[in-house]
């Protein structure tokens, strides 16, 4: 039979476990949207939001995205987010910005939009808790090309390559 102190503090973590965490977002371009949506539909909060580009801090107050709550700071640079008392971070810039991201949120969880890295060299270096975005599993299209080569294959490898162009209005 198991103490009640013993009892008392695995119900406390798991109350832990299950509370609200505090997010940092860097970021706020196209797909900065979603994450804010992931986030509140998680149950969490959105702490705090960075981008180099102050002029979009308008998007945190856009009328479109009604229900959302703004963050209660926004920095311009992504290292002062670690003045912050945060838990998570999620990463939505260019590819080439996230290994220096991830590298210092080491001690955070940390959502990454993908590619994650831009070689397996960066991928080897890296150490934390991170978790990589993949969106596009939800393509129709994607998913209708995936579907079709194993419907047709007999036993083969299958390599597949997408490239996603993307103008200003993704960043």
């Amino acid at each position: 039979m198991l103490d009640s102190s013993v009892i008392d503090n695995r119900e406390t973590q798991q109350a832990q476990s299950r509370a609200r965490k505090k997010f940092g977002l860097i970021g706020l371009g196209f797909i900065s949207d979603r994450h804010r949506k992931a986030i509140k539909d998680t149950n969490n909060d959105l702490w705090v939001a960075c981008d180099i580009e102050e002029t979009k801090r308008h998007k945190l107050f856009d009328p479109e995205n009604i229900g959302m709550d703004p963050p209660v700071a926004f920095e311009k640079k992504y290292q002062d987010l670690k003045k912050h008392d945060i838990d998570c971070v999620s990463i939505c810039t260019p590819n080439h910005l996230h290994k220096s991201m991830c590298d210092c949120f080491q001690d955070k969880t940390v959502i990454c939009e993908k590619p994650l890295f831009l070689n397996s060299e960066e991928c080897d270096e890296v150490n934390g808790n991170i978790n990589v975005v993949q969106q596009l599993r939800y393509d129709k299209g994607l998913q209708k090309e995936i579907t079709d080569i194993i419907e047709n294959a007999v036993f083969c490898d299958v390599q597949l390559r997408i490239n996603v162009c993307r103008g200003e209005w993704y960043f």
